[in-house]
């Protein structure tokens, strides 16, 4: 299974300095098996310690989330009955 992973900053910054990200991944080769689970991990250092389960249909899936920092950084994951494919980490910088 392989997965790419994309993510930017939409809206304005608010007073309380949060910020609204919209997260897309996209399935390149689901290895010929039915897709149980998409989604990513993300968190504001390389640890990624928070995650969200996206919607979307087999193959492209996205989630908004709200964070308190300006440095994102995140993967999208897959899972299905081979196990679990995770992309590359990416780092998003909100300015």
């Amino acid at each position: 299974m392989y997965i790419r992973g994309h993510g930017h900053h939409i809206g304005k910054r608010s007073l309380s300095k949060v910020f609204k990200v919209l997260l897309s991944g996209y399935i390149i080769d689901d290895g010929g098996d039915t897709i149980t689970e998409r989604g990513f991990i993300y968190g504001d250092t390389s640890l990624m310690a928070n995650s969200v389960v996206a919607t979307g249909n087999n193959l492209l899936f996205t989630a908004q989330i709200t964070i308190p920092y300006k440095t994102i950084y995140y993967s999208a994951y897959a899972k299905n009955s081979q196990g679990t494919s995770v992309s590359d980490m990416k780092v998003n910088i909100i300015s």
